[in-house]
């Protein structure tokens, strides 16, 4: 979503309100909801879904909501990337506080930089940006839970190298590694800003990948 402080957050509230009319499961964010990483655009995001839905993810009734971190949420967009911070400006952002901020949506303590949610039967296993290397272990450890016979959604915010959108520079050949011993999952990346009616959105080899930027 990118979502800024400055922007009005109608389009979103628009978005949250079709989805509700359509009594979704779950809305799931591949990377990048704000644009900074800053705690305050986190609070926007999170007003605006209880305004819409009444509840946070997943309680009252509100359809869940899952995230993959990306480089955005994390501040490491590129205007941030030469730049050194004071304590008190670096204090402005989610990357020093990801406890507090997964907490305020989800009444939870973060769950790790690659975690596991499951909605209607169906596993989602979400990695955060720069933590791919992890997933192979973590679902070799998780083999009960992943069963590579058995359909699941990966979600993560760089595209696995040689699956979707070719010509971005930020490709995981580990991500594909991994995924290739999984000919069940559906993976979805974020990191793009490419539309779904592109042909290089969706690709199928030894799994099955959709950029959804």
């Amino acid at each position: 979503t990118h979502l800024r402080l400055e922007s009005k957050p109608n389009a979103l509230g628009d978005a949250f309100g079709e989805f509700k009319r359509r009594g979704v499961d779950v809305i799931v964010i591949a990377g990048d909801l704000v644009e900074d990483g800053r705690r305050a655009e986190y609070e926007l995001f999170l007003k605006t879904w209880t305004d819409v839905f009444g509840a946070k993810p997943g309680k009252g009734g509100a359809p869940g909501l899952f995230i993959a971190w990306g480089n955005h949420d994390y501040r490491a967009a590129s205007k941030f990337r030469n730049r050194t911070f004071t304590p008190e400006e670096a204090d402005e952002f989610m990357l020093a506080h990801k406890d507090e901020v997964w907490r305020a949506f989800f009444d939870e303590p973060f769950p790790g930089e690659v975690y596991m949610r499951t909605y209607k039967g169906v596993p989602f296993v979400g990695v955060h940006w720069r933590h791919e290397d992890e997933l192979g272990p973590w679902l070799k450890a998780h083999a009960a839970e992943i069963d590579a016979s058995k359909f699941f959604v990966c979600v993560h915010h760089p595209h696995a190298s040689g699956t979707v959108f070719g010509g971005m520079k930020t490709h995981c050949e580990q991500l594909r590694n991994d995924l290739a011993a999984y000919p069940n999952c559906f993976s979805i990346s974020g990191h793009s800003h490419r539309s779904l009616a592109n042909d290089a959105a969706l690709w199928q080899g030894p799994f099955t990948a959709m950029g959804a930027g």
